[in-house]
């Protein structure tokens, strides 16, 4: 299932936030919808040790990437960032309308 990341983004970009803060309160956010899903699916008992399991790995496969896109903020400058997130965004929307029809 997607996350909300490219919705998130757009809206962000759109009332002027600031590339690091940006990606800050993207972070900031996930971390915040996925510890409720753990807490809500763990609560039902839908989320089995499997399923935890699974998603720890996950989390640390993406773990290096995050470190990588850190050190690349540091070096883009904010048009370049800006300009890669609204193609980001543009692919994906092209993306999920292929689907649609």
């Amino acid at each position: 299932m997607p996350g909300t990341g490219v919705i998130l983004i757009s809206i962000l970009m759109s009332v002027g936030v600031a590339v690091n803060a940006l990606v800050a309160a993207d972070a900031s956010i996930s971390v915040t919808l996925s510890t409720v899903k753990i807490i809500l699916f763990g609560s039902f008992a839908m989320l089995n040790l499997e399923l935890a399991l699974m998603g720890l790995l996950i989390g640390l496969c993406t773990t290096p990437a995050v470190l990588v896109d850190r050190i690349l903020l540091e070096h883009i400058p904010a048009g370049i960032h800006t300009w890669l997130m609204e193609l980001v965004i543009i692919v994906s929307a092209i993306a999920l309308l292929s689907r649609i029809l």
